[in-house]
């Protein structure tokens, strides 16, 4: 076995008491207190923190949803046997402490943390392992995580054996997104775990209360086995409008913001009070176009001339006062096995596209339907720049803003014509998998269409590649895979946004790609 131990540093935050309980809630075993100190009093530090999210909270249950506004809380809460670093992109130890794996890649062992506890106190066992890995693969949000597992067996009390159908680069990636959680209390709720307080997780924090449209709370956990957090109770909001939320932070009943970019100058001219930060981020802003809503975009000609009236030049200045990064790839290139070289492209060309509905048999222009997008934010702008385009080559086509809620099930149902929407990838191109494979059906966004696209062959690159251990064949899989599937002309990469971060003077933090790890900051 080749044996690839990484140990934990462990970090003790000393932090004053929570002046802040859990009413209702069990509240989980307490670490020792530090002795009083004798010195003279200070000014207390603040140990709260405030935070909005730009939508509802889906479920507090981790195999059920793995969207961005969900995530802020659950990456607080719960753990998988390891954590990838977004920064560093190194995988870092938590409920296991160390792994091997053996010469023919295709088998894991883990060997457990025995100081990992769940929120109500009770240590992780391998069964709580066994069952999480079963339960996320029938969950469609995560179930690709797992779709190349062929077991998972205990070996002993400490330690997990991972057994995989084939070799695969991403498994740890993949891994680390499978959060385990205590199977009694999992069971005990049945039906109800993700619409109440479970202390079902390991995570710094645990769920203190909940209210999935108002807001929800959660608190430091003291037994959490790398140390306390310094900062004990986190509320989230749910702020819809960017404006309002940038409202509501300049008030300070905000502590750490994504800031819309049209006030970005402001904030950064503003270091009496903020500090200010820009991180790209692991995301991608796309066009999804349904072939099969209505004759005219069952046309791939027709298709094709959006991809090419998208001026995603005009999108980043209007939407983001162009801080962000331009993208003609599916998967940001830091995500890739390998630089990628230019394949199929949709560059911004009018009369090319005008040639195009021409040659479609629409000379004088032809109607699609609707352009969907979510109320607020550059989502907005960004189709609202799209339909002035389509316009101005002969494609008529309305503008249907929604609720941010709402417009997940309306993809995943295949109801809508063209639709604005983004993700944030992780760690590497298999991702696209949990996307576009035909077996994602109902977690993902497009359906092909069998008549026109070869479904059967695009599975089987996007497989291929997931097991593919050199990383040159990886490559060129991923290139046919990529110029294949933008040949069909269903989803169009835009822009890979920014973080524009903002946040209270005297607060430290550490700005991630995507999510705030709070568990790494302090008053």
């Amino acid at each position: 076995m080749r044996k690839m131990s990484i140990f934990l540093v462990i970090a003790l935050l000393v932090s004053l008491l929570s002046g802040c309980g859990s009413s209702g809630v069990q509240q989980p075993t307490a670490a020792p207190k530090d002795p009083v100190s004798t010195d003279t009093p200070t000014a207390p530090k603040r140990e709260d923190l405030n935070l909005s999210v730009t939508t509802v909270l889906t479920s507090i249950d981790p195999h059920f949803s793995e969207k961005i506004a969900d995530m802020y809380a659950f990456r607080q809460t719960y753990e998988g046997l390891y954590y990838q670093n977004e920064l560093t992109g190194e995988f870092e130890p938590r409920i296991a402490s160390s792994y091997e794996i053996s010469e023919d890649g295709k088998t894991y062992l883990f060997k457990l943390n025995e100081n990992a506890k769940f929120h109500n106190g009770e240590p992780v066992k391998p069964s709580d392992i066994i069952y999480s890995f079963k339960r996320a693969g029938e969950h469609p949000s995560v179930a690709s995580r797992v779709a190349n597992v062929d077991s998972v067996t205990e070996i002993d009390g400490s330690t997990i054996e991972i057994k995989l159908k084939a070799p695969m680069a991403a498994f740890m990636t993949d891994m680390c997104g499978v959060y385990i959680l205590n199977e009694k209390i999992v069971e005990e709720q049945g039906a109800e775990f993700g619409t109440k307080v479970a202390l079902a997780g390991t995570g710094p924090y645990y769920w203190s209360h909940v209210d999935h449209a108002n807001g929800w709370t959660l608190e430091a956990f003291e037994d959490y086995y790398r140390g306390a957090a310094d900062i004990k109770t986190i509320r989230f909001k749910p702020i819809s409008d960017a404006s309002a939320g940038l409202v509501a932070f300049e008030a300070g009943e905000l502590d750490w913001y994504i800031a819309p970019v049209a006030n970005w100058d402001d904030l950064v001219a503003n270091t009496e009070k903020y500090k200010t930060e820009i991180v790209p981020a692991n995301h991608i802003s796309v066009f999804v176009v349904n072939p099969d809503a209505n004759p005219a975009l069952n046309n791939p000609l027709v298709r094709k001339a959006i991809g090419h009236a998208i001026d995603k030049e005009a999108m980043n200045i209007v939407g983001f006062n162009g801080l962000a990064v331009i993208t003609d790839y599916m998967v940001p290139v830091q995500n890739t096995s390998s630089d990628f070289d230019l394949g199929i492209i949709y560059d911004y060309n009018p009369e090319k596209a005008k040639e195009l509905l021409a040659e479609a048999g629409y000379p004088d222009g032809v109607d699609v339907g609707a352009i969907m997008s979510w109320t607020g934010g550059y989502y907005e702008k960004m189709a609202q720049v799209l339909h002035t385009s389509l316009n101005e080559i002969g494609i008529k086509c309305d503008l249907q803003m929604i609720e941010q809620a709402s417009v997940s099930p309306n993809l995943r149902s295949q109801n809508y014509d063209i639709a604005t929407y983004g993700w944030s990838y992780y760690g590497d191109y298999s991702y696209m998998y949990t996307r576009w494979h035909s077996s994602q059906k109902g977690a993902t966004y497009v359906v092909y269409n069998d008549k026109q696209f070869d479904g059967a062959k695009l599975d089987a690159l996007l497989e291929a590649g997931a097991v593919e251990m050199d990383a040159a064949k990886r490559t060129e899989i991923y290139k046919e895979y990529n110029d294949m599937f933008m040949d069909t002309a269903t989803c169009f990469p835009c822009i890979n946004k920014v973080q524009t971060y903002v946040w209270n003077k005297d607060l430290k933090v550490v700005n991630y790609p995507n999510f705030p790890e709070i568990y790494n900051w302090s008053w």
